[in-house]
């Protein structure tokens, strides 16, 4: 079932797949419109259509996978991306646009990090539900974060960061910075605090 959309001025509403054909490698400005026909959300419409990664997820024989999931992923990285947002046109490009919005899985991955119990900071547990001390939860957990970065840049460059990685892969790394970081630190640690 695809999301419908309806331009400023007009009562019809389309389905957004229809716009999809006019996508270019360029982001552009739509028009201002109105999302979803139950419950209608007035936005700009933006549209891009990203450069192809040409990445191929193979099984251990080295083909190509055809499960019906990766199917899936696969096409969905194909389709051109329908950007809405509810920032002034004046005041942003549709390339700034949607550059914010790439930018979305770095914080998705970032509060991951924070709520993992098991790779992260385990933020899930606080059991504070007082503003005050969840900012400053927060804000120790991004120093934290900050630190780790460092850290895991620090190793990268030392080219550390294949020690921690289970396969064979020796090219480039497989795990985040920010696992990089935890990791080394896990490690050294003791050696850090010495010196």
């Amino acid at each position: 079932m695809w999301a419908k959309y309806r331009k400023d001025g007009d009562n019809t509403w389309i389905a957004v797949k229809n716009i999809h054909k006019k996508a270019t490698r360029a982001a552009r400005y739509l028009f201002m419109g109105s999302l979803a026909k139950a419950n209608p959300i007035a936005c700009h419409f933006y549209l891009f259509r990203g450069t192809k990664k040409h990445r191929v997820r193979k099984n251990l024989r080295g083909r190509k996978i055809q499960s019906s999931v990766s199917l899936k992923h696969e096409k969905r990285e194909r389709e051109p991306w329908v950007v809405v947002s509810s920032l002034p046109v004046e005041s942003y490009t549709p390339k700034q646009i949607i550059s914010l919005y790439k930018k979305r899985m770095q914080i998705e991955e970032a509060f991951r990090d924070l709520k993992n119990t098991r790779n992260g900071f385990s933020l899930r547990h606080c059991r504070s539900f007082d503003a005050q001390r969840l900012n400053i939860a927060l804000l120790i957990a991004a120093i934290a974060m900050l630190l780790l970065w460092i850290v895991g840049i620090m190793a990268k460059q030392q080219n550390q960061h294949v020690n921690f990685q289970a396969n064979t892969v020796r090219r480039h790394a497989v795990l985040s910075i920010f696992t990089i970081g935890w990791q080394y630190l896990k490690r050294n640690g003791q050696k850090i605090s010495q010196t």
